[in-house]
Formats: C-alpha cells, sequence, structure tokens
C-alpha cells in the first residue's frame, strides 16, 4: 500500500514539474573577417546567338593590406545530381561554352588564362569575351570564371601554401532549338497532426528540356480565424538534365495551433497544390497527457484494489 501510494505521488510529480518547468537555450554568434578579394558580379546571365561575340567583365578588389596577385580561367559548371553540388570538373553539351570563353590580358591580348597584380585598396575591371561558333547548339550553356589568388615567391618557399578561389557563374542562353520541359516529382508537408517542429513545404522538379527552368514553390498558413500568418515565395533555377528540391520552412511555427496550409508548386504552366488542416502539438503535451490517463488508471487500480481487500478484511471480522 505504502509503495503504491509513493508510485502516485511520484508521477503527480512529474506532472507538476512538466508544466512548470522551462528551456534555456544559447545562442552563438562567429564574427568572421571581411574578405581579402572581393569579385562582382557574383553570377552573369545573357543571350547569345550563334556566330557573335559578347565582351563582358568582372571586378576585383582587393582589400588587404598587401599586393594581391590572381590567375583568372574559365572552366566548366554543373550540379551534381546526387548531392546537388557544384561540378567544376565534368564537361558536357551543355557546358561548351567554357571553351569559347578568353580573358584579355594585361598586353590586351585574349588568352584562356591571365594574370593580374592589385595593390592593396585597389580594384581591377577584368575583361573576357565569349565568341559563340556558329555551330552551337540552342539551349543553356553554364560555366564559371574563376578567380585564383597566386602565391609569391616568399609562400612559394613555404612548406604551407595557402591559395583560395572564387567564381563569377555564367548562365548563357543560347538561340536555335530549345526545348522547355519539366515534371513535378514530388510536393509534400506535414502530417495532419505534428508533434512541434515548423509547418513545411517541399518539392521536387526535374528538368527534363535543354534550357533552365525557375520553379516557383509557394507556401500559405492561415490561422483558425482566417488570418494570414505566414505567405512566402521561393523561386530556384534548375539546369537542364537535373533534378532540385525546393524547401520552405514557417519559421515562427508556434507550440500549439490549428492552422490551414496551401502549398503550391508550378513550373512552365504546369502546378500542383497541397491544401490541409495541420494540427500542432508539443511533445512534451502528449507525455503530460499519457502521464495524467496512467495516474488516472492507476488510482482507479488503487481504489479498486483497497475496496476489495476491506470487504475481506470485513468478512474476516465477522468470522
Amino acid at each position: 500500500m505504502k509503495k503504491l501510494d509513493f508510485i502516485l505521488t511520484g508521477l503527480l510529480g512529474v506532472i507538476f514539474l512538466s508544466t512548470t518547468s522551462t528551456s534555456t537555450f544559447a545562442n552563438t554568434k562567429e564574427s568572421g573577417n571581411n574578405p581579402i578579394m572581393q569579385v562582382a558580379p557574383v553570377i552573369d546571365e545573357l543571350s547569345l546567338d550563334p556566330g557573335t561575340q559578347a565582351d563582358k567583365s568582372i571586378r576585383v578588389a582587393n582589400h588587404g593590406d598587401q599586393k594581391l596577385n590572381v590567375r583568372v580561367y574559365a572552366a566548366p559548371y554543373s550540379i551534381i545530381k546526387e548531392t546537388g553540388g557544384s561540378d567544376f570538373k565534368t564537361q558536357s553539351e551543355y557546358t561548351q561554352i567554357y571553351h569559347w570563353i578568353k580573358i584579355q590580358t594585361p598586353s590586351s591580348d585574349f588568352a584562356e588564362s591571365a594574370h593580374f597584380s592589385i595593390e592593396p585598396g585597389k580594384a581591377e575591371t577584368i575583361n573576357y569575351r565569349i565568341t559563340v561558333p556558329e555551330s552551337a547548339p540552342g539551349g543553356s550553356q553554364h560555366a564559371c570564371i574563376f578567380v585564383e589568388t597566386v602565391p609569391d615567391d616568399s609562400e612559394e618557399s613555404s612548406s604551407i601554401i595557402t591559395v583560395s578561389r572564387t567564381a563569377v557563374k555564367i548562365f548563357a542562353d543560347v538561340s536555335g532549338k530549345t526545348v522547355k520541359d519539366a515534371e513535378i516529382t514530388a510536393l509534400e508537408s506535414n502530417s495532419d497532426i505534428i508533434l512541434g517542429g515548423k509547418i513545411f513545404a517541399r518539392a521536387s522538379i526535374e528538368n527534363t528540356g535543354n534550357v533552365d527552368i525557375r520553379p516557383n514553390l509557394t507556401l500559405k498558413v492561415t490561422s483558425s480565424s482566417g488570418e494570414t500568418v505566414f505567405d512566402n515565395t521561393k523561386t530556384a533555377m534548375i539546369l537542364p538534365e537535373n533534378q532540385s528540391q525546393m524547401e520552405i520552412y514557417w519559421p515562427n511555427t508556434p507550440m500549439f495551433g490549428i492552422y490551414h496550409i496551401i502549398a503550391v508548386v508550378s513550373v512552365l504552366g504546369k502546378s500542383e497544390v497541397i491544401e490541409k488542416q495541420i494540427i500542432i502539438v508539443p511533445v512534451w503535451f502528449v507525455i503530460l497527457l499519457l502521464l495524467i490517463t496512467l495516474t488516472i488508471i492507476l488510482i482507479v487500480c488503487y481504489r479498486k484494489r483497497r475496496s476489495k481487500m476491506e470487504k475481506s478484511l470485513k468478512k474476516i471480522a465477522k468470522f
């Protein structure tokens, strides 16, 4: 009897602690240094015609306190299907443009690569030329122009050499026969009841054409009273023969509530929609209900057992 009373007291104590405890979170922020080398633009998008030339430029700034020696050159650019990461080595029919790019050297010639020296606090405008052949295929072409630091003589004599590089991504559409097509392979959101976490929408789109596509993903959340509490649209660029996943999260998703969500993904006139009600319940609340239910069951069992024992004692007392 005393042992059962002790268990019941412990459970009630846990319930009390569950309703009164708080969580403490520590946020840390690392402060980084300003970059020594800065390149602009980060992305260059253009339209090209076969048999033509396009003269473009990038700007490289030296924010350091020492002279900056750099090498500038073009490389292919694509996306790794399995990981979504960048690939600067693989060549394909969509990366031919990197062969068409020549960098203007300090002597005004055009070459596959060029070296520049930039004084501290100064910037250099570096020109490059894209020569599109007559036989260029229509559709998308992708490349990047790397700006790579070159160690000076003192660094080369050291056992440790630090080399950094940054890239300007080039996305070009070449006129000619193009195919614009895409497939929406998935659109998903939370289940009807979620135990904490964030309300989200996630879509997977595959580019089955030969030009870049830009799908849109929208997530709209309204409260039970009809008020819009979150509405956001995200746009992505997907290269030909690639598949990409897009995600939108409601960062301020509350712990409790009933919400109506609409998730829409659209690309090239195709679209899919998810519309549903979502109930948000925190994990600790579910645990609390289980503890309360367990406590009630134990109390009922205890009272039944006590009642039986009392009846047995009364029968014994009669004898």
